[in-house]
């Protein structure tokens, strides 16, 4: 009996990315056409917060700390402010609900006007879906697979649930997908192209400008992207040291006029202050988590069915302080001590005693209690991730036995150092992490297309076997 043959000749290849290409496309015009339709939501907690910021910098020019202040400030990393500001520097609908949120009392404000700031988030998550499916093209070589991974990513993960919010999920995330995007060019090609490392540290300056905790990523990631460069295409000192220049330099350049203007005005280059001890502080609350907590955690932050389960089954004294509601939660006495603690305004906080203080002393509960914080934060996408991860295994020896494990390894650090991250600074929920969906994506859509290959080749075989 002949061999089954199933090669794909250049005009199939051709067809497929082609097909590849409308899909992304459809996929990319559906995401358009929810950001005009659908309204955007009212301003609230942290949204309410950019958005006065973003009043602000129409109003007087300034990025304040909190809105409602004419006084310079570096409470937030100053790109998403100034990005939800762009509208209404020409729109006056704009401007005035903007500046409603920020100077009157919101429950007379109307959010109608912000729509176009969703229509901008909607281009951006289109922008991330290009840069999926490219993404995962490069890593597992099948168009294929990749646009099944997009498909997955756009209809498993939570990120168009941010499209009509004002935070800053969908700039970083888009940001934080081009980073690994340029990495993986930079990695998969023999030269050094000067293209992509301007794209990676411009993608890099910007997204620090987004969210200031992604430049303590840049100190761990770019050694090693020189690293694994320099060993795989067996680089001169000179090349490795254009390398850096390159990607540095073009970091640099985003960064310093922020840092420039913090020089000027606070003495110090420091992308923002106060931040940071203001999410900490949260954190260490944390650490009076008991050993009967820490295990149930491991239940009651399973998504969606996990804290009725511990309800259920767990003792009442073993969950009680894991929820977010109740005053006796871990939650809100971080609050109550993050309100104390700055009540003397955000430039008195320091992160420094907070470590020596509190940090240091408990440094190895603070790690146990980091696990099962990552693991809360670690569910991107829902019943995707769960579904990605009963996948992995296959997916990694997919990738093993078709020599691209190293390129998702590298995925996979990047994305699970952030989670780890989230869980060692901050309460780290499923927002701070919404880009893992990839990794989920990316697992299930090698099971499935697996999968079909296997029940495709049987059935052929069946076929073949009666004639």
């Amino acid at each position: 009996m002949a061999a089954l043959n199933f090669s794909v000749t250049v005009s199939e290849q051709r067809k497929y990315r082609a097909l590849a290409l409308s899909i992304l496309l459809v996929l990319c015009g559906i995401t358009l056409f929810q950001g005009v339709t659908i309204p955007f939501n009212e301003p609230l907690a942290d949204a309410l917060g950019y958005v006065r910021v973003a009043s602000e910098i129409i109003e007087n020019h300034t990025l304040t700390n909190f809105g409602m202040s004419e006084e310079a400030g570096r409470f937030f990393p100053p790109l998403y402010p100034a990005f939800v500001s762009l509208p209404g520097f020409f729109d006056d609908a704009y401007r005035q609900t903007l500046d409603c949120y920020n100077h009157e009392n919101v429950s007379i404000c109307k959010p109608d006007a912000l729509q176009f700031l969703g229509i901008m988030q909607a281009f951006l998550i289109s922008l991330l879906l290009v840069a999926v499916y490219r993404i995962t093209k490069i890593i597992v070589g099948e168009t294929s697979i990749a646009i099944l991974a997009t498909i997955l990513f756009k209809f498993g993960s939570k990120i168009d649930n941010y499209m009509h919010e004002s935070l800053t999920e969908v700039l970083q995330f888009t940001l934080f997908s081009f980073v690994i995007l340029g990495i993986l060019m930079l990695l998969t090609k023999r030269d050094i192209r000067f293209f992509h490392g301007i794209f990676i540290g411009v993608s890099f300056g910007l997204l620090v400008l987004a969210r200031g905790s992604y430049l303590y990523l840049a100190y761990v990631l770019l050694p090693l992207v020189f690293l694994i460069k320099f060993r795989l295409d067996n680089l001169s000192f000179a090349e490795v040291l254009r390398l850096t220049i390159i990607i540095c330099g073009s970091m640099l350049a985003v960064l310093s006029i922020w840092m420039l203007r913090n020089i000027l005005i606070f003495g110090d280059p420091a992308i923002s202050s106060g931040y940071a001890p203001f999410i900490f502080i949260q954190r260490l609350a944390y650490n009076d988590m008991q050993f009967s907590e820490w295990l149930a955690s491991f239940i009651f932050w399973f998504p969606d069915i996990g804290d009725n389960i511990a309800r259920q089954y767990l003792p009442y004294e073993s969950y009680v302080r894991l929820g977010w509601e109740a005053e006796e939660t871990f939650y809100q006495a971080g609050q109550r001590e993050r309100i104390s603690l700055f009540s003397t305004g955000a430039d008195h906080v320091s992160m420094k005693p907070l470590l020596l203080d509190r940090l240091l002393p408990d440094l190895f509960w603070h790690c146990m209690v980091t696990i099962p914080l990552s693991f809360r934060g670690m569910f991107a996408g829902g019943y995707l991730s769960v579904f990605g991860l009963i996948s992995s295994y296959w997916a990694l020896t997919y990738l093993y036995r078709i020599n691209r494990l190293w390129l998702f390894g590298l995925l996979m650090f990047i994305l699970f150092f952030m989670l780890g991250f989230h869980g060692f600074f901050t309460v780290s929920i499923v927002r701070y992490n919404e880009l893992l969906a990839l990794f989920y994506a990316i697992c299930f859509a090698i099971a499935l297309q697996n999968s079909w290959r296997k029940i495709h080749r049987r059935f052929l075989f069946n076929m073949m076997e009666k004639k």
